[in-house]
């Protein structure tokens, strides 16, 4: 049982830090900042029809591949941890379904919200002091 916990463990630290390697929130701020400039350019008065359509095309392909890296780098830090976690599973270390099932469990839930609520609050009080 102990093993379960420390898998699924390993399942989210293994995440949060292809998620922190991976610059994932970042990346995404950027998509959320392309897409304001390009309704920024749809906006803009100054432009034609014509310019605004080779500005909203260059955008919607620079977005796209915005979304596509983003999406590929997600299930990079979900899928590998995962596979790690099953390899570790042939080796007879655990079972794959009894780690996700862990995984599931309310103590775990609990003990992750809990975490997560502590290394936020450790990370406002380092950026405001």
């Amino acid at each position: 049982m102990i093993a379960n916990y420390a898998g699924a463990a390993l399942i989210v630290a293994a995440f949060w830090w292809l998620l922190q390697h991976f610059d994932l929130v970042n990346r995404a701020r950027l998509i959320g900042v392309a897409a304001r400039q390009s309704a920024a350019t749809l906006a803009n008065a100054a432009l034609t029809d014509d310019e605004k359509g080779r500005a909203m095309r260059r955008d919607s392909i620079a977005l796209f591949g915005h979304f596509a890296r983003l999406s590929l780098l997600l299930a990079i830090a979900l899928g590998l941890p995962m596979l790690v976690v099953w390899v570790l599973g042939l080796a007879r270390l655990w079972r794959f379904e009894d780690v996700i099932a862990a995984s599931l469990s309310w103590p775990f839930l609990l003990a992750g919200v809990v975490l997560f609520i502590a290394l936020v609050a450790a990370e406002r009080r380092r950026g405001a002091g």
